[in-house]
């Protein structure tokens, strides 16, 4: 400890010669002046080592012993100061080299996704599209990365994954997934199974390819029901029961009905043609601003974002820190007009025939469309009910389960 201290205050290593070295010795330890690691080189010469604030009084012991001191060596934390700041920037490369390399180690510079067989299903560039959105990209802050908000996003948006793990080491983040084992369609095929209502109806036609028959024409049938049996029961009473993929056409008469409101009064949003830009510079979750207005000079606005990267491609895949953020805002002009109960009721109209659209297979036969008015069914707002009527084929196959 002592060393460690003298070293953080300063010490000199000196030669003392000519005149008595010994009386030198004796008076520094009767005045309490700490010397030490002492070595004789002659016999009126000696090296040893003293603290920088003991070297003056060392000045009259020397006087008193007829010696001569000489600094040999300047060792110590307060030296090393002063020959840096003499010299600032042989201090300034170690420091500056030891913060670009902190800060290069705080960033993922490289996502990849592996597996331990080929990928069949998804594609590695799918994968890294939903981690991107995530968050998880090159250039990146370590400690802004939610792994397991990156690894449930990729599992959700790929039924065919069945596991995700993300691992950040180092700079390099990494993406394990393991596919789930689908069959093939072929051996798909090949699997045993019934048809079944996917939805309620009421059956018009069925058509039986394989398998045993279920239900009639004219039957109400459920979601879920068994219209089409892939097991079909022995004539004789020896024969066993044999399991069959059902195949066949049940269609029947489906019904959709969708609610939707509008106001007798329209308001509409269209773009002025003015425009503001906003310039930023995005590094470490911080946002600094470079120009345009700081306050959004519209009251009513859309926002155009683009974000540009600089990369080094000098090294591959390596991002520089930071993001140019250009934001555009477009004025939008508010505009309102009386629609009335009519033009209203139509609005809604067009509005609950868009969501049955997207309820209504395709193939599927119109037969018949309803529109019942609901009147004001809120302050300036018109209800309505669209019911449709339409035929499709409503089997679709269920495996069967222990052969029941």
């Amino acid at each position: 400890m002592r060393r460690l201290g003298a070293y953080l205050w300063g010490y000199l290593v000196i030669l003392v010669h000519g005149g008595s070295p010994e009386k030198f010795i004796n008076l520094t330890l009767n005045r309490g002046i700490r010397i030490w690691d002492l070595s004789w080189l002659e016999d009126h010469a000696l090296l040893a080592k003293v603290p920088v604030a003991h070297f003056k009084p060392l000045r009259h012991v020397a006087r008193k012993s007829g010696c001569r001191i000489r600094i040999r060596k300047k060792v110590g934390l307060p030296f090393l100061y002063w020959h840096f700041r003499k010299r600032k920037t042989l201090l300034l490369g170690p420091v500056l080299f030891l913060l670009f390399t902190y800060l290069l180690g705080s960033f993922v510079w490289t996502v990849e996704v592996s597996s331990q067989k080929e990928l069949r299903y998804v594609k590695k560039n799918d994968i890294l599209r939903v981690a991107e959105k995530q968050g998880l990209k090159p250039g990146t802050l370590k400690r802004n990365i939610n792994i397991e908000a990156v690894a449930k996003a990729i599992e959700k948006s790929f039924p065919q994954i069945s596991w995700v793990g993300v691992e950040i080491r180092g700079t390099r983040a990494s993406i394990q997934v393991v596919e789930k084992v689908l069959l093939p369609k072929e051996e798909e095929e090949k699997i045993p199974s019934h048809l079944v209502a996917a939805k309620d109806g009421v059956i018009t036609e069925i058509l039986v390819l394989a398998g045993e028959a279920r239900v009639t024409q004219g039957d109400t049938v459920k979601k879920g029901q068994l219209l089409i049996s892939g097991v079909i029961h022995p004539e004789g009473p020896k024969s066993s029961l044999q399991y069959v993929r059902a195949r066949g056409i049940v269609r029947a008469r489906v019904w959709y009905t969708a609610e939707a409101t509008a106001p007798l009064v329209k308001e509409e949003e269209y773009l002025s043609g003015r425009t503001a830009r906003h310039l930023s510079i995005r590094t470490g979750g911080r946002e600094i601003f470079l120009s345009g207005p700081r306050r959004i000079p519209f009251k009513n606005f859309e926002v155009e974002k683009e974000i540009k990267t600089w990369k080094w491609y000098g090294l591959k895949n390596f991002v520089i820190p930071a993001e140019l953020v250009i934001t555009t805002y477009h004025e939008l002009v508010k505009k309102q007009s009386y629609l009335g109960p009519e033009g209203a009721t139509r609005w809604a109209t067009n509005k609950a025939l868009a969501r049955l659209e997207k309820q209504i297979p395709v193939g599927a036969k119109l037969l018949r469309k309803e529109v019942y008015p609901l009147g004001i069914v809120a302050p300036n707002m018109v209800g309505i009910k669209v019911m449709v009527e339409t035929i499709e084929d409503i089997a679709v196959p269920q495996a069967i389960i222990g052969n029941n």
